[in-house]
């Protein structure tokens, strides 16, 4: 479909909603009442919602279901916006937690979806325990397994995934991990764990330097797998949906957990790999290690290089590197944490040394 042929989603929005100094939240409510006078019940604006939409939730009476709606900050916002509903409209009926279209404005521009019950993973972050961590990491290792089959990286209309032309991360790693292992401080804030650190980067650099396997192996996938986009029960902590489909594209299923838990991470790949799309847990701790490391130099380059900045993310780097150990069946200290660098600097990687 043109998003800019005469009666589309972002024609209505020229004629009907454009001001010059663009549409508000306010607006939004207007709209929605006007076209849907039925739709009764608490209104609550989110403000802050991303770059393209301001977001509305009107809260159902006497057990009706909450309404999520979402409509363009400005006229640029009005195609990415459309990209998010059809997205939505396309994984609809496939088995996946996503959130159901529901209204679409016909005057104005704008779409509305069920809202899914449940909290954020940033809301309960701190209160879950390793075993429901990786439960929850299974579940969403098998949405993106699901969400890479709905949408094969071939045969999906280019609007879909607007990201398509998205930075190859790990080639970056690769370049910029041999300037992290130069860096003095880094090397200072690493200390004995320095020698594992660099046999980790070495085998990062086998495992993604091949440009045509990791090509093959990317899937069209949610780009903004954050806490704040993982919808859980509160109760279960168990997956209730994934939201916010503005950002979607060509990625690697390795780097879709990085920066979480290990145990979430091993129960993403887990999940993917029952469901069709292989993940190695090891790669994607490699790919793990190599995000720790930029960060751990971004830590060491800042003017306050010296601060608890660099040795917490000297402790990320070396925990990450404990946890690759650990799959190589070395034994695991009675106190993990006390001994980290003494236990570390018995690491092995066999691969690297056959």
């Amino acid at each position: 479909m043109d998003l800019y042929k005469p009666g589309t989603f972002s024609d209505v929005f020229f004629r009907a909603a454009a001001k010059p100094a663009g549409p508000s939240a306010n607006d939004l409510i207007d709209a929605i009442q006007e076209e849907y006078p039925a739709l009764r019940g608490r209104t609550c604006y989110i403000p802050g919602q991303g770059i393209n939409a301001y977001t509305v939730i009107i809260e159902g009476m006497d057990g009706a279901p909450n309404f999520v709606f979402k409509a363009p900050i400005r006229a640029g916002a009005v195609a990415p916006l459309e990209e998010e509903r059809r997205r939505l409209e396309h994984l609809q009926g496939r088995g996946l937690p996503v959130p159901e279209v529901t209204h679409i404005g016909k005057k104005y521009a704008y779409f509305g979806m069920l809202q899914i019950p449940g909290v954020s993973l940033y809301e309960q972050y701190s209160s879950m325990t390793p075993v429901e961590f990786e439960n929850l990491g299974r579940e969403v290792g098998a949405f993106v397994a699901g969400m890479a089959q709905a949408c094969p990286i071939d045969n999906t209309p280019e609007w879909f995934h607007a990201d398509a032309d998205f930075y190859d991360p790990l080639q970056s790693g690769i370049s910029s991990i041999g300037k992290a292992m130069d860096n003095r401080i880094v090397r200072k804030a690493l200390g004995d764990t320095f020698a594992a650190a660099e046999r980790a980067a070495k085998e990062y650099t086998v495992v993604f330097s091949d440009e045509e396997a990791r090509r093959k192996s990317r899937i069209i996938t949610h780009l903004d797998l954050n806490e704040g986009n993982i919808i859980v029960d509160p109760l279960t902590k168990r997956l209730a949906g994934i939201i916010d489909f503005g950002s979607v594209g060509p990625f690697w299923p390795e780097l879709v957990g990085v920066d979480y838990p290990f145990p979430f991470l091993k129960g993403l790949c887990e999940g993917c790999t029952a469901n069709g799309i292989p993940v190695e847990y090891r790669h994607a701790l490699l790919a793990d290690f190599k995000n720790k490391m930029n960060q751990l130099c971004r830590a060491a380059g800042s003017k306050n290089s010296r601060t608890a900045r660099v040795t917490g993310a000297a402790k990320a780097v070396e925990a990450c590197l404990y946890e690759l150990a650990s799959l190589d069946g070395t034994p695991q200290p009675a106190a993990a944490r006390p001994r980290l660098r003494r236990f570390v600097r018995r690491l092995n990687f066999p691969k690297l040394n056959k």
